[in-house]
């Protein structure tokens, strides 16, 4: 019974084998007969030789196209989020969703009184700034320390004395010098011009030119002040306009070749290392080179530009720190004139009966008022009033702060940055309606009228889409980035609808927008939308039309093998197969366009009919599986349980080669 039963294995095991080798030469048979009826330009054939077999194609030419296989989401192209750019109260809410309105409608209302009450509150910080400046002013040309006093009232009226010497008699009589409360000199008061007495009388003349020459130091300060504050406004510009004239050259890179700033200066690019463009075809071209000069030229000159108004500004500064220089000098000189002038009213000569009674003594009178009681005992000039109710001179409350140069400079800023705050609160009122900026249909209101809403909210918003059509946004590779051409054409499956729409690349990006090391590059492809009601949202599949040949030379794709960027074909030369490299174009799923490398009538190489044939006998037996016919890259098997298509359909080998349809 047993030897019976192992003869019965050997002669199952020995018809497995023929089966086996049947099954073969059928696959064998049938895959010659399916590729002899390829078109496309190639033909193919089974190498019989006495060395090894192959099965060949031959490059012959052809038509091929590629694309590229894209998934995104349909968006309208513009879309517009429209929040407040000022908090408040919404007055209004003038749209709804599904209205269409034009650029410029208003699409909802602030309440305006908060807005209206800081512009009148920025008002009076002006009017504010601006007395102050110029109650400095008038403090520090009349020879006084400080503008705190409480009015600009005469030496001896009870009020604290502003006096400004000028040719105009003063309202108010002198607390000395002899002159009456009412304004009229005594009697007895000569005229220290007039040579009645030996004393010596004030320096009116000295006095004066000191006033002017600081009043004309004051003017010329703020001047310096303004052309400082111009140039520098002048300067920010130049910067701005600077870093976007320098941006495309900073950004760029030039194609195929080592890219580095320009090191010396000559306005020729250099040599050194850059990261390649990945949109770039990989090879320097004489237009990229004088572009990127061109690129370099100009953001040199923006910035020579930038270097010539900072040293305007530097310069402005500068006239600044002098004219400041020249006005402390001008209120210096003053108080040693009036110091002088108190000195010679406290000279025992210069009383009130060796002067006469003249306008120009009545001056001298007030002002040696002023001087008799202000200066102090280190010979600065101190503020001073005069005691409401006995008229006599007293120092004012809170002592001397002298008004210097700075203290004007100080006031000035105070004065333009209340200016900047009404400009502000001016521009607040402006924005307390919200406008569409563009026409198209109201997609979201999310703001309700006496809801309250903050500055920039991104919840507090109206939604409007435009009226110009819609687009797929997707992502592509670093490799296939390079394919991307604006212009080029593609065709848009929308899977929720079944609807199909033509499309075409209007944008690529040029930023790496992932967060991984594999770089990707944002793509959109603009929707020609005539007659199809599409969505925001709707997920898309799209197939870039990347490239295509007519009548170029051509092999089959599972002929083409590749290695990082290196692509090479195996020829049959001499009975040998020797793997050459190519340079290809277009690849489409059957046939590949190969620019260099090949020539026509080129034996190529599709697999290897010599590999070793699995035989394990599960596999054999079961009828289903057909091995070593060769895959994409020569040598590789159909997945087990595949067959061979018949009656129409189109099978595939594994790795991009594909069976032409019966």
């Amino acid at each position: 019974m047993t030897e019976q039963t192992e003869t019965t294995e050997r002669e199952a095991s020995a018809a497995r084998k023929r089966v086996a080798r049947r099954q073969k030469a059928i696959a064998i048979a049938i895959t010659t007969a399916v590729l002899c009826a390829a078109g496309g330009g190639t033909a193919f054939a089974l190498a019989q030789a006495s060395g090894p077999s192959y099965r060949t194609a031959t490059a012959g030419l052809g038509t091929v196209a590629e694309s590229l296989d894209l998934t995104g989401t349909v968006a309208s192209v513009t879309r517009r989020d429209m929040a407040f750019q000022v908090s408040g109260t919404a007055a209004s809410v003038a749209v709804s969703v599904g209205e269409h309105v034009a650029a410029g409608q208003t699409l909802a209302t602030l309440d305006t009184d908060s807005l209206q009450d800081a512009i009148d509150s920025a008002q009076d910080a002006v009017d504010s700034a601006n007395d102050q400046l110029e109650s400095d002013l008038e403090a520090q040309a009349s020879g006084e320390t400080s503008s705190t006093s409480s009015g600009s009232g005469s030496a001896g009226s009870g009020e604290a004395g502003s006096t400004v010497p000028s040719g105009d008699a003063p309202t108010g009589g002198a607390s000395s010098g002899g002159a009456s409360s009412g304004g009229t000199p005594s009697a007895g008061a000569g005229n220290p011009s007039s040579g009645d007495s030996g004393s010596a009388a004030p320096d009116t003349t000295a006095i004066e030119a000191a006033v002017a020459a600081v009043q004309a130091a004051q003017q010329t300060l703020l001047a310096q002040y303004q052309s400082a504050t111009d140039a520098h406004d002048v300067a920010e510009q130049t910067i701005a306009s600077s870093d976007e004239t320098c941006r495309p050259f900073l950004e760029a890179t030039l194609a195929g070749e080592d890219v580095d700033a320009d090191a010396d200066g000559d306005g020729a690019v250099d040599g050194g290392s850059s990261t390649a463009d990945p949109s770039s075809s990989g090879s320097a071209s004489g237009e990229d080179l004088a572009t990127l000069q061109a690129q370099l030229t100009a953001c040199q000159a923006a910035i020579r530009s930038v270097q010539t108004d900072q040293e305007s500004v530097s310069t402005a500064q500068q006239a600044v720190l002098d004219a400041a220089s020249a006005l402390d000098s001008a209120v210096s000189d003053l108080r040693a004139a009036a110091t002088a002038a108190a000195s010679a009213i406290s000279d025992p000569d210069f009383t009130a009966e060796t002067t006469s009674v003249t306008s120009n003594s009545l001056r001298v009178a007030t002002l040696a008022s002023v001087v008799t009681s202000a200066v102090a005992a280190d010979g600065d000039v101190a503020v001073t009033g005069s005691d409401s109710a006995s008229g006599s001179s007293a120092p004012s409350a809170g002592g001397s702060a002298t008004i210097t140069a700075d203290t004007i400079l100080s006031d000035q800023a105070a004065v333009d940055s209340a200016e900047a705050q009404l400009a502000i609160a001016q521009a607040d009122l402006a924005f307390a309606t919200l406008s569409s900026p563009i026409d198209g249909t109201v997609a979201a209101v999310s703001i309700t009228a006496g809801g309250t809403v903050s500055a920039g909210s991104t919840d507090a918003v109206i939604t409007v889409v435009g009226d110009d059509g819609y687009a797929v946004s997707s992502t592509v590779t670093l490799t296939n980035v390079a394919k991307l051409e604006v212009g080029q054409t593609a065709t848009v499956e929308l899977p929720s609808s079944g609807t199909t729409v033509s499309g075409t690349v209007s944008a690529i990006g040029l930023l790496d927008t992932s967060d991984s090391s594999t770089p990707s590059y944002d793509v959109t492809i603009a929707l020609d939308d005539a007659g199809h009601a599409l969505v925001n949202g709707t997920s898309a599949s799209v197939a870039v039309a990347v490239a295509a040949g007519d009548s170029v030379l051509t092999v089959p794709t599972s002929a083409v093998h590749r290695s990082g960027t290196e692509y090479t074909v195996d020829v049959i030369r001499d009975g040998t197969s020797t793997a050459t490299p190519v340079k290809i174009g277009a690849m489409g799923s059957e046939l590949t366009e190969i620019s260099s490398g090949l020539a026509e009538g080129d034996e190529v190489v599709l697999a290897d009919l010599d590999e070793a044939i699995p035989s394990d006998d599960a596999d054999t037996d079961s009828g289903t599986g057909l091995t070593g016919l060769g895959g994409a890259t020569g040598g590789g098997s159909l997945p087990a349980g595949g067959t061979f298509p018949g009656g129409g359909a189109g099978g595939s080998f594994p790795g991009g080669g594909s069976l032409p349809a019966q």
